[in-house]
This record gives C-alpha cells, structure tokens and sequence, in this order.
C-alpha cells in the first residue's frame, strides 16, 4: 500500500506528472502542462478533448441525499442535482446541457469559483478550501414564482460547507504521463432546500463529501465507486471513498480512504461484485474492507451515438458490513448511508 508522498502542489512539474499523494490541496492542476499524455504527441486541441473534469458533491442530512455535479467533457457540459428523499423513498432528478464553453471550470480550489448555467438550470459552487470553506448554490426554474405550475417544478439549494476532515488528494497513472486527479474531503454541512413551494432546513448533522476529479481518461471508460457516511452516537463519524479504475498500479496508486471523525486513512485495492438479487459486494484481498451495498433507487443514463455511448447507473442506498483501518481498527457498519456509480463511457 505505498504511494510517493508530496509536497510540491502543482499537478505537472517540467512536463511530468507528479503521481503520488499530497497534504494539502493543488495550487493548480495544470493536468494540459503534461507532455504528450497519451503517449503520443497529439495537437493542445485534441489532448483537451481527452479531457474529463467535473466538481461534484453529495450532501447527507437526516433525511435527503443528494448528488449535484458540473461535468465537463469538453464534447459538451452539463450540470445535475439527484435528490433521493429518504422519509418518501423517491428519487428526483433536475438536469441540463449545453456547450462546454459556457461552463466555467478552475484549474483548482482556492479562491476559485465553478459555475454553469443552461436554460433555467444553474449550478454554482464557491471553492476557498485554503480557508477550509466552499459554497453552492442551485436554482432550478423560479421558486419565487406566484404562478402554481410553475414554481411546483422548482428547485433552490443553499449549502455553506467547512471542512472538517484531512483531504485525500491524489494523482494516479492512466499511462506513462497520463494523469487522473481527486481531491475528497468531508464537511460539516449548513443549509436550505426547497422543493417547490416546501422549503426544508439542512439542519445541524448535516455532512457533505466533495469531489474534485480530472483525468485524461482512454475513449473505453469505465468504474465502480461507491461512498457512504454513517454517525456513530452524538459526534462520531466514518465516511468512505472505494473505486475501482483504470489506474494502473492500483496497490500503489488508488484513491480508497477511509474518514473517522475527521482523520484519514488510506484502504487497499478493492474488488466490487455485481450480484444477482441487485446488492454490490466490496471487498479486497485480506479482508479489511468487505461491504455490502443495498440500492433503493436507481438513477440510469444511457445515451448512445455514432462515436459515443454512454452507459450510467448510479444506485442510492445503504451499506453494512466492517472496515479495519490500517492501525487495526475494526468498524462496523449498520447502515451506513450512501451511494455508488458503474459507469462506462465510449467517449
């Protein structure tokens, strides 16, 4: 499980990506500086079309998860709230796209702002992780309209995030100088939603988990990932990020962490099992992770092209199982809320 430990912040040094693991967030995640990142000398123009980036985030209050995502492929752009209400057991979900150059994305977390707005859809997230502080806020249609029809569609939400854990900032090899960049990092949450003309208070248990991702991924993508957050008594808390990528070298190179109460923890390579009755098994070679993951809706994106296919399932539920950490900490997980992604794209 060792990984290169850095302390420069800047994503390409001299052409050369800096894989390995870093304390604190980039300065700048200069992933185009790279030199020839897929391994050929390709044009600025084609290798920025190899590009994938999105900020995304997901939200954990007493009863609703949700995701929220401003996605760039650079072939388009879109932004996408999923609300999954935990007392109604429904799944919402409030989506648009548009050109790539109306999106507005940084190169890093500091003092820096991701936005996009398509049609009456726009999603705005305020990054100042220098100061351990992020805001977003998203509007859908016009929930202060007067007009019932209209403002039944409509969807406002207002979180004030601060950081209350050690980031997992990571870069992985795709290649040879062919770089995939996250940045996770959970967060006391503070908050309003409305639905509507219903308007609901985050409250003050509240947790949300950021996710900061780039990478010159191949045209065939795929992944499994899932993440899940569970409160323990009053105060304690454990919060999990499992994937399994194209990265290559995985036992080295992977961004597998576990969270208690704010201190980080690196996991293992992992395994992920589609099984029959529709539960996700997680698991990794020397049993210290081994989670079973139960859906309860399921958000499917499926689009196809001439050049394209986008093949997305997306599953809301809950987690049991047992996670040891590398100090030998066994914690056990009764439900631990959460969700997961198996997702492939020829893009």
């Amino acid at each position: 499980m060792s990984e290169t430990k850095r302390t420069d912040h800047q994503a390409v040094v001299g052409g050369k990506v800096q894989f390995g693991a870093f304390d604190q967030p980039l300065t700048t995640v200069n992933l185009m500086d790279s030199q020839e990142p897929l391994g050929w000398h390709a044009p600025l123009w084609f290798n920025r079309l190899r590009l994938k980036e999105w900020e995304a985030f997901q939200i954990i209050s007493d009863r609703f998860f949700i995701l929220g995502a401003i996605y760039q492929t650079h072939l388009t752009a879109f932004n996408l709230i999923t609300l999954w209400d935990l007392e109604k057991k429904t799944l919402q979900k409030w989506q648009s796209f548009g050109n790539p150059f109306q999106l507005q994305l940084a190169d890093q977390l500091q003092s820096s702002v991701n936005t996009f707005k398509a049609g009456n859809f726009s999603l705005n997230i305020s990054n100042q992780l220098e100061n351990g502080y992020c805001q977003i806020q998203g509007r859908k249609g016009d929930p202060e309209s007067d007009h019932p029809s209209k403002l039944n569609k409509a969807l406002s939400l207002y979180a004030e995030w601060n950081s209350c854990s050690k980031p997992s900032v990571v870069l992985m090899p795709l290649g040879k100088n062919r770089g995939l960049y996250t940045h996770k990092e959970v967060f006391a949450v503070r908050g309003q939603l409305q639905l509507g003309c219903e308007c609901f208070d985050l409250g003050t248990d509240a947790y949300g988990i950021l996710d900061d991702h780039k990478g010159f991924y191949p045209y065939k993508m795929h992944y499994d990932w899932v993440t899940g957050f569970e409160k323990f008594g009053a105060e304690d808390w454990l919060c999990f990020n499992l994937t399994k990528n194209q990265a290559l070298d995985p036992e080295r190179h992977n961004e597998n962490r576990l969270w208690v109460n704010g201190k980080l923890h690196r996991l293992p390579t992992v395994e992920f099992t589609h099984l029959e009755n529709g539960d996700w098994h997680i698991f990794d070679a020397r049993g210290l992770v081994d989670l079973t993951f139960t859906p309860q809706e399921h958000l499917n994106i499926h689009k196809q092209g001439i050049v394209f296919q986008v093949d997305y399932h997306a599953p809301f539920g809950f987690f049991t199982g047992r996670i040891t950490d590398p100090d030998g900490n066994l914690y056990v997980l009764k439900g631990a809320t959460g969700m997961g992604e198996d997702k492939s794209y020829r893009l």
